[in-house]
């Protein structure tokens, strides 16, 4: 009986170490699937930070692009615009000081017009200029040129006016082509401050999203590389809590077959069950024989194996027989 309750004790014992072990086991497989989860998804959630900031880094270039460009052609079309401006103002003032002269011929009955003419071939000439650059005023260069050569020939007071008439006409013309490239250049200023801006506020965006993924991809290789870590230490656990395991179930499997075997093969050999006792307790067995030998006995060791197999063997001691 003691030595089946030895026995239990110890079957009881490597049971709870081997809860134990299969428990840690549980654990650091749990463990290990969640660090494996977490490796997956972080390098899932890089990838797709990664693609989207090479779709940002592209569209921050197309921007960039855009505001190049855009910069370029709007002072490429101011450029063009006082460009033309300036023609517009050499052309009127051309206009005036035709104008100028050929009031002065019509009012003084005395000037010849010879006096004049010179002035009047420097504005034919002016105006000549224009009129290849000026080409949707055409039909109201050619008259005015044709006055002019006509005045050249003889001054005149009716072609004076006629020209008069003419050149007034086309200033007005002049005048207006002017204010409206001046309302032009004014629209395409605004829109392309506008688009500037829309411009700017979108590059902004694009940056601070810029910075928020590349903050995101160097937390994920963070969690990647922890990851990678916590993998290869609960592997290296799990190897050695499989290894404990295995010599503990070959240790407990040795228990539970222990006792059982030394009854099966020992039924005629009850002494043997003693051994199946723990240290302490074959001690104070023995102890408890040897303290009650009477030294007058010639046989001692007689008498302590027939006490000892007898101890286990019967009930009561051997002294009520």
């Amino acid at each position: 009986e003691v030595a089946e309750q030895d026995n239990q004790h110890e079957q009881e014992v490597c049971n709870s170490e081997l809860q134990t072990l299969n428990e840690d086991l549980k654990r650091l497989n749990q463990n290990l699937a969640d660090s494996k989860e977490r490796l997956a998804r972080a390098n899932d959630d890089r990838e797709e930070s990664s693609r989207s900031l090479r779709n940002v880094e592209s569209a921050l270039d197309t921007n960039e692009r855009k505001l190049t460009d855009g910069e370029r052609m709007r002072n490429e079309d101011r450029e063009a615009y006082t460009k033309k401006n300036e023609e517009y103002d050499q052309l009127i003032k051309a206009l005036d000081d035709a104008t100028e002269l050929l009031n002065s011929l019509k009012g003084s009955g005395s000037t010849s017009f010879v006096q004049v003419r010179g002035d009047l071939g420097k504005v034919k000439e002016q105006m000549l200029k224009h009129q290849a650059t000026h080409t949707k005023f055409m039909n109201m260069y050619t008259p005015i040129i044709q006055a002019l050569n006509q005045l050249a020939e003889g001054a005149d007071q009716a072609k004076v006016q006629q020209v008069l008439n003419l050149i007034a006409q086309l200033r007005r013309a002049l005048a207006d082509a002017k204010n409206e490239e001046n309302l032009s250049e004014e629209r395409a200023a605004g829109d392309w401050n506008t688009l500037k801006n829309d411009l700017l506020t979108e590059k902004a965006n694009l940056q601070a999203q810029r910075s928020q993924l590349v903050t995101r991809i160097e937390s994920d290789k963070a969690t990647i590389e922890t990851s990678q870590g916590e993998i290869t230490s609960y592997t290296s656990l799990l190897e050695n809590v499989q290894t404990s395991l295995k010599i503990k179930e070959k240790y407990c499997n040795k228990v539970r077959a222990k006792f059982t075997n030394a009854i099966n093969t020992n039924k005629s050999n009850w002494i043997y069950l003693i051994d199946l006792l723990s240290t302490s307790q074959r001690t104070s067995i023995k102890f408890k024989i040897i303290s009650e030998y009477d030294s007058s006995q010639n046989e001692p060791a007689e008498f302590l194996q027939r006490n000892y197999i007898c101890l286990l063997y019967t009930s009561p001691s051997p002294r009520d027989s």
